[in-house]
């Protein structure tokens, strides 16, 4: 029997389901009980009591990808490592928002981290906009996530 536990941050995920619902499922209730059960299930399936970020990624990307590898084959390449900077602060922060800063401290460490030039902040901007203008991320004021999970 599939049991949750409704703990603070599990409000977190509860969240995001209903910013996807009202975003690409046009508000329809049983488009989130649905993810909710499915990532219930794999949440189970691993031996685990409660629901996180990821199970809902998991099961919101298994449902409808939005993000194809075409999707990133052309992106540029500041626009790459901003998204892969966008993930990786997603993945080490459990939320399914996060701040712009945030971001952009992550970017700069995986410049770092590659020893290629730094971006300019300017350019950061741009890549954000871009990968928003293409479906790829969302923006919430000024916190960002993956554009339905992939």
């Amino acid at each position: 029997m599939l049991r949750l536990r409704f703990h603070a941050d599990s409000i977190s995920f509860l969240e995001y389901i209903a910013d996807v619902t009202v975003d690409y499922a046009k508000s329809d209730i049983r488009f989130a009980l649905d993810i909710l059960l499915y990532a219930g299930t794999l949440a189970e399936n691993q031996g685990l009591d409660k629901v996180t970020l990821e199970h809902v990624r998991t099961v919101l990307s298994q449902l409808e990808p939005s993000i194809t590898s075409e999707d990133i084959l052309t992106l540029n390449s500041n626009e790459k490592i901003v998204l892969l900077s966008v993930a990786q602060a997603l993945k080490s922060s459990n939320s399914a928002y996060i701040d712009l800063e945030d971001v952009w401290e992550e970017t700069r460490e995986t410049y770092r981290y590659y020893r290629t030039r730094a971006l300019s902040r300017r350019s950061f901007n741009e890549a954000i906009q871009m990968l928003y203008n293409k479906g790829i991320i969302d923006l919430k004021g000024l916190k960002i996530g993956i554009s339905k999970e992939s």
